[in-house]
């Protein structure tokens, strides 16, 4: 076996373990198909983490993992939103709402858009580290989910990131944001940052609340909302709002 292709499988294998052991800790993406199986997600959560939700709480379940393939932190990340699962995922699957909803987000860089995706180059970080990586979203409608991965065919800043959002019906006036997600910060320096990058990977579905309920609040004043986009033909540049995170709690959900 070449060096070549030994690096390439060291890799895989490591990431299909990290694969293994997120699937063991928060189950299959995959188990739910539309708004008819949702409640299996709901269902899932302990008594407390669904009394914090009720109560506008954002609920966290961090994850960390080691082995051949690279170091990874993460975890999975829920909120509720007032909205069905349709107008929440519609949000999800508009790229250009991207840069407001990755917390710390200086650029968003549309590359290329299709009815099943988006690759979209991202700059992140504060005055004193930032880091620019490009992912690729794959949208599943029947599942109401988004699927994102590093696209490592153009420069990062960052070794390796991938997981996805769902929304699912959790009542009659509330859909259930799911984040799982995990990232490979790298070597070097960057593995300082480690845990203030897991701290604001898990922060995004309150993030992707805001951005919703913004648009709910801008609907109801007969304003439609107007995302800040500077369009060339098949490129798209817009910035994000570096916003500190918030906490935990928001507003109690109406």
């Amino acid at each position: 076996m070449s060096l070549r292709v030994a690096s390439a499988w060291q890799k895989w294998s490591g990431r299909l373990a990290v694969a293994f052991t997120t699937l063991c800790v928060f189950g299959s993406p995959r188990s739910g198909r539309g708004e008819e199986q949702a409640p299996s997600t709901a269902h899932q959560l302990l008594p407390a983490e669904r009394s914090g939700l009720g109560h506008g709480e954002r609920v966290e379940r961090p994850l960390e993992s080691s082995g051949s393939g690279g170091r990874y932190v993460g975890g999975l990340s829920y909120v509720l939103v007032r909205g069905s699962v349709a107008e929440v995922f519609a949000v999800l699957r508009d790229p250009r709402n991207l840069g407001r909803v990755l917390p710390k987000t200086r650029r968003a860089t549309l590359i290329e858009r299709s009815a099943l995706g988006a690759r979209v180059e991202i700059e992140q970080g504060t005055a004193l580290v930032r880091a620019t990586y490009t992912v690729r979203l794959s949208y599943d409608v029947d599942a109401n989910m988004l699927r994102f991965w590093l696209d490592p065919g153009r420069p990062h800043d960052i070794d390796d990131l991938w997981g996805f959002f769902r929304v699912t019906r959790f009542d009659s006036k509330h859909a259930l944001i799911t984040l799982a997600a995990m990232v490979d910060v790298g070597d070097g320096l960057s593995r300082l940052f480690e845990r203030s990058v897991q701290r604001v990977l898990l922060r995004t579905p309150s993030h992707l609340r805001d951005v919703i309920q913004e648009r709910g609040r801008k609907s109801e004043s007969g304003f439609a909302p107007t995302p800040s986009v500077a369009a060339t033909p098949r490129h798209l540049v817009w910035s994000g709002d570096a916003r500190a995170g918030r906490s935990h709690r928001a507003q109690h959900l109406p």
